[in-house]
């Protein structure tokens, strides 16, 4: 078995002490024993760092046109496992969680997904224009810096509180709130934006947590 992962090699799934024993693959011996943990020295690991250095894809200008349309960088840096261990909503307290759907409902848009770490607003092409994030006591919300949808309503937002939030490779801007009432401006902009970009494609998904 060797699974392909965007991943450091240091994080390497069946190594990591991140990743909890109930999202190791399970194999079983005949009497129901659990044999993965001896199966170790059978079980192989390539990331696409990995995979560009073996075969020489760096230099492939289709390899990177098609790699560039899904992630920015051949493997994560190491600050993403520290936010990705601390975005799931589930390890947040109930009214940070509520707030997090709140501001999902009062955007009304088919374009959102529920995804571990986030809400993910979604463009035609199934990526990622907008994030709601749990925070301590309170919660990002903000799209893809390059969608610029505060033009509109900049001179309602205090400047100050906006703010800058990376998830992988990915630029967000927006503010930290505390209420959906605290959010409306934004919501108002997010949607003006939202409602010139096409319907995303029906069947599509997102993985655990996409920019």
């Amino acid at each position: 078995m060797i699974p392909l992962t965007w991943d450091c090699e240091s994080k390497a799934f069946f190594n990591s002490p991140d990743v909890p024993i109930d999202y190791l693959p399970v194999f079983l011996g005949e009497d129901g024993e659990e044999r993965f943990s001896r199966m170790l020295d059978r079980v192989g690991w390539i990331g696409y760092k990995q995979l560009e250095e073996a075969i020489g894809l760096s230099n492939a200008t289709e390899y990177k046109a098609a790699f560039t349309t899904m992630l920015g960088s051949p493997e994560p840096p190491l600050s993403f496992y520290s936010e990705k261990g601390q975005g799931r909503w589930e390890s947040f307290p109930s009214q940070i969680i509520e707030l997090g759907e709140g501001l999902a409902l009062a955007l009304g848009t088919v374009r959102i997904q529920h995804v571990p770490g986030s809400y993910s607003m979604k463009d035609e092409n199934n990526q990622t224009v907008g994030k709601i994030s749990p925070n301590k006591d309170s919660v990002f919300i903000g799209v893809r810096e390059e969608y610029k949808p505060l033009s509109g309503v900049r001179g309602q937002i205090d400047q100050a509180r906006l703010r800058r939030r990376r998830v992988r490779t990915v630029d967000f801007i927006g503010m930290d709130v505390k209420s959906v009432p605290e959010a409306e401006r934004l919501i108002s902009g997010i949607k003006t934006v939202l409602a010139v970009l096409p319907e995303p494609a029906d069947g599509n998904t997102e993985e655990s947590e996409t920019p």
